[in-house]
């Protein structure tokens, strides 16, 4: 799961990687690298506390289901 905090000044400029990052779990292809061992590439909103916690929080959260 790919985590980035992110400073409110750059939130606009890199919202392609934030665009790119949610796309993962969407597209994500799951490998066996080890036999019976899965592994899946997540990508999240950025974190920034003043915001998008909310935002952050509630996907963080879904992805733990």
């Amino acid at each position: 799961m790919f985590i980035e905090p992110k400073g409110a000044h750059l939130l606009k400029d890199e919202e392609w990687k934030e665009n790119f990052l949610k796309s993962l779990k969407k597209k994500h292809r799951i490998n066996v690298l080890w036999k019976s061992k899965k592994y899946t590439v997540w990508g999240m909103p950025f974190y920034n506390e003043a915001l998008k916690k909310t935002e952050f929080d509630n996907e963080f959260r879904a992805s733990l289901l």
